[in-house]
């Protein structure tokens, strides 16, 4: 399977970026034909349970875009501290 990942790293809430991130996707899936894949970086629970939230673009009850980025941030990937070990899983 063939798809492209466009990854994010996100320091802080930003409500522009929410529209940006549905018009990346958009974008490379118009012009690649392979399904999109928004992975967003946060080094803060906060901004990564933002971040999380579905993008629904067009009518409440009828979206005619939603977008559900992949986010990876403190809360759900552990802290590695050893160095050996981050060597033998990266």
């Amino acid at each position: 399977m063939r798809l492209i990942i466009a990854i994010e790293a996100q320091g802080r809430k930003d409500p522009d970026k929410r529209s940006s991130w549905a018009y990346y996707l958009a974008h490379l899936y118009a012009k690649f034909r392979y399904p999109p894949v928004l992975l967003v970086v946060c080094r803060d629970k906060g901004t990564a349970e933002w971040a999380a939230e579905p993008i629904c673009i067009g009518l409440e009850k009828h979206p005619s875009l939603a977008v559900f980025p992949l986010v990876l941030g403190p809360h759900n990937v552990p802290m590695i501290t050893d160095a050996a070990r981050a060597a033998d899983d990266p």
